[in-house]
């Protein structure tokens, strides 16, 4: 009998090469009160569910650690018969070596031989399950969150690991806001966060929610709207995973959910102040497992309701190696590869704000770079607003009537996005023209592609949709 174990599974943490001591010291200590390696192994997917299941009993073999090792026993016996008995002679039964060599008629060092192989067959189908259990769960937690939007994620490694850190840390407040403004990449440090943490199991399940906007003005009315939508999300996602219904108690229903299970729950796009304070309130009262990460562009004031992280434009030597990145995807190679010198300016003038930087690349694509910094450099762009909104402008100015006209229809699907259908409809453009207009909006980062190759929708960012929304007649008219 052979089980078969790669050199990647040899090196996990739970590999077994990594479980056969832990395994063998529980089997040793299998009839003491509480074993010490009991804890290691508690760690593993295969002895919480069995915990969860509620498969353990009072007595001290029958812990749910134990429990497993009495599952894969039996299935080492079914393939390997001899070494099953081995075990079961020497652990469970408390024969010596050479009481079990004398039962199988070999010698105490063939004996031992066997014991050793039949603890590394034992840990190996262990391992492998504890595998499979770990790679459903991911996937099973990666399906509730929505796809990256970026494609490298430069110079927030540190502050993802710094974030993943504060979500998993016991000592940590359990809810963690974080802020910056408008296009500095939030929502893709959370992302990134998340998934640090999915690998690491920490949680049963992660739930996300992106706050769209409430009305044409991009704004909700108030905080306690806001909290219904929020709210009314949340009930519908923990239904399907729960598979049980919230009657008619909501928030009570919401609270016994995320008390009794480790949910990450993160909240993303949230706007203002007053509305970050209240969801980070009520999201307090529901702590424990379960944490609460909030993306937002204000921070709150109350510093104890939650722990704030603020995220910084990038560097300049990050943003030299975004700026080159995404030439090189749009193949522009005379941005690709501009000196040092040549591409300061433009970080300058963009404050090293990811998506300022990816529309100003996206409108290098049409108007000559150094047009582009010399016209946003004569109106001095000044606050960050000022300076999204003259972009904006000379993008719109730069757009063809197609692009136009279906760009202005979008604020209607917002982030959420819209398949093509839906789009061609809305904007009344023949299918030829749609598609012309959908490559140069996507080649300008006015539209984000998602999907497959084989679905696709197509959405814009929360500030794209807020300038055209409060903008559009303006621009119209300074033409």
């Amino acid at each position: 009998m052979s089980v078969s174990t790669d050199k990647n599974q040899k090196d996990a943490p739970f590999g077994p090469e990594a479980l056969k001591p832990h395994i063998h010291q529980l089997l040793r200590e299998w009839y003491q009160p509480a074993a010490a390696e009991q804890l290691f192994l508690d760690r593993l997917l295969l002895t919480a569910q069995l915990e969860k299941d509620g498969r353990d009993s009072p007595e001290p073999a029958r812990t749910p650690a134990r429990q497993m090792l009495l599952t894969f026993l039996d299935q080492l016996a079914a393939r390997d018969e001899r070494g099953g008995a081995l075990l079961r002679a020497r652990f469970l039964e408390q024969k010596t070596v050479r009481e079990v060599a004398q039962q199988l008629a070999l010698s105490v060092d063939r004996t031992n031989r066997l014991q050793q192989q039949a603890l590394s067959h034992l840990a190996a189908l262990i391992a492998t399950a504890e595998d499979d259990l770990r790679a459903a769960h991911r996937q099973r937690i990666k399906g509730m969150m929505p796809a990256a939007a970026y494609h490298i994620l430069f110079g927030r490694d540190e502050v993802v690991q710094k974030l993943a850190a504060w979500l998993t840390a016991a000592e940590q407040l359990p809810v963690v806001v974080l802020t910056g403004l408008g296009g500095i990449g939030k929502t893709a440090v959370a992302h990134a966060a998340a998934q640090l943490v999915m690998q690491e199991m920490t949680f049963d399940h992660i739930i996300w929610i992106r706050l769209e906007a409430g009305s044409m003005e991009g704004q909700y009315l108030d905080a306690h709207q806001l909290w219904a939508h929020c709210q009314a999300q949340l009930v519908t996602i923990l239904e399907k995973v729960t598979q049980t219904s919230a009657g008619a108690s909501a928030e009570a229903w919401l609270a016994q959910q995320l008390h009794e299970q480790q949910f990450l729950v993160v909240i993303d796009n949230i706007e203002d102040q007053e509305h970050t304070e209240l969801i980070a309130r009520t999201m307090w009262r529901w702590a424990s497992p379960s944490r609460f990460l909030l993306t937002s562009r204000a921070q709150p004031q109350d510093e104890t309701a939650a722990a704030v992280l603020s995220l910084p434009a990038l560097s300049r030597a990050d943003s030299f190696a975004f700026i080159r990145d995404e030439a090189e995807r749009r193949e522009l190679p005379g941005l690709a590869t501009a000196t040092a010198a040549q591409l300061d300016e433009l970080v300058a003038i963009t404050g090293g704000h990811p998506l300022a930087l990816k529309l100003v690349i996206g409108l290098a694509a049409a108007v000559p770079l150094p047009a582009v910094l010399a016209d946003l450099q004569r109106d001095r762009p000044g606050p960050t607003e000022q300076m999204y909104r003259n972009i904006y402008f000379r993008t719109w100015r730069a757009l063809t009537e197609e692009a136009r006209t279906l760009l202005v229809g979008m604020p209607l699907v917002g982030e959420v996005g819209a398949e093509p259908a839906q789009m061609m409809s809305m904007s009344g453009l023949p299918e030829p023209r749609f598609w012309q207009a959908v490559r140069e909006l996507v080649s300008r980062s006015l539209l984000e592609a998602r999907g497959s190759v084989w679905e696709r929708r197509y959405g814009i960012h929360r500030l794209t949709e807020s300038f055209l929304n409060t903008e559009i007649n303006r621009w119209d008219d300074d033409e």
